[in-house]
């Protein structure tokens, strides 16, 4: 069973939670996190900025460690969203402490 390609989640969807291997999850995940940091490189000029920042280089990614992680005050800083406003379905932000910005996710 192939559950390589991370833009068909159909194929996830369509089976029971535990029956892909460790090995096969492991690949699923990878190619999805990939796929993800790419569409947010191309979709976010911040996001894309702080990749370029650091000399981010997708295409050197063999494993999860590999992949940019960013810290997490950045969503405190930066309005990193990969889509337009209109698009906006909610805005989720963290509790925060007294005084300090509040995180915010964007979703879809």
């Amino acid at each position: 069973m192939n559950i390589s390609n991370p833009v068909d989640y159909e194929v996830v969807l369509n089976h029971l939670p535990y029956e892909f291997d460790k090995a096969h999850k492991s690949v699923f995940l990878l190619n999805s996190l990939i796929e993800l940091t790419k569409y947010h490189y191309d979709n976010c000029e911040s996001y894309k900025k702080i990749l370029d920042a650091i000399n981010f280089d997708i295409t050197q990614v063999q494993a999860i460690e590999d992949l940019a992680f960013i810290p997490v005050r950045l969503f405190k800083e930066y309005e990193l969203k990969s889509i337009g406003d209109g698009f906006v379905f909610k805005t989720m932000t963290s509790s925060g402490t007294v005084g300090q910005s509040l995180s915010k996710i964007y979703l879809e």
